[in-house]
């Protein structure tokens, strides 16, 4: 997410790491998101609190939105994703969640099943959410694949006994879960122009 964040502080006037350093650094903002996540609190109070620990040039209303506006989808991942499931391995999104604003995307056709951290009520790196997603799946621990961008997620998962794989892009997923699965995946045609 940090290039969205990035894009978001740019829109807003902001140095590019101004989100980055304040999720970092501001116990008050960081106690908030975790508060977000576990869908203790609305959208609107962490927008509240976000904007005005940001400056008043940042607009409260809509920040959730605005500060997602520039995260994509990573169409290889989604492809991936969608092959597994036409061979048969059953898929779980586990997320972390901003609240719902932060979604543009409909997550039912992405995913056989959900996990939405402020629906559930427990977050990654708790064991809880992992649980909740292992019952989606409808696999033991020591079946599953756990795919996520942040080391702790991932440290976490391959405590609980999940094989965890620490995305950093899709041409290194990729390979990783077709392994895992003993499914052929496409990878992404690598960028020309770097």
């Amino acid at each position: 997410m940090t290039a969205a964040q990035q894009a978001f502080c740019r829109a807003e006037g902001l140095a590019p790491d101004a989100f980055g350093r304040l999720l970092a650094e501001d116990a008050g903002v960081i106690g908030l998101a975790r508060r977000l996540e576990m869908g203790e609190v609305g959208d609107r109070e962490f927008e509240a609190r976000v904007a005005e620990a940001l400056g008043e040039s940042v607009v409260a209303e809509g920040l959730v939105a605005r500060l997602f506006a520039d995260l994509e989808l990573d169409r290889a991942m989604v492809e991936a994703v969608s092959t597994l499931r036409a061979n048969g391995v059953r898929t779980v999104l586990v997320t972390n969640s901003y609240g719902h604003s932060a979604y543009r995307w409909d997550l039912d056709l992405l995913t056989d099943a959900r996990v939405v951290s402020g629906d559930a009520g427990v977050a990654k790196p708790s064991r809880g959410i992992y649980e909740l997603g292992l019952a989606e799946a409808g696999v033991e621990a020591a079946d599953a694949v756990f795919v996520d961008d942040m080391r702790i997620n991932v440290d976490a998962a391959r405590e609980y006994g999940m094989e965890g794989i620490l995305h950093v892009d899709a041409a290194a997923t990729i390979p990783l879960l077709a392994a895992a699965f003993g499914v052929e995946l496409r990878s992404p045609e690598p960028d020309p122009g770097l």
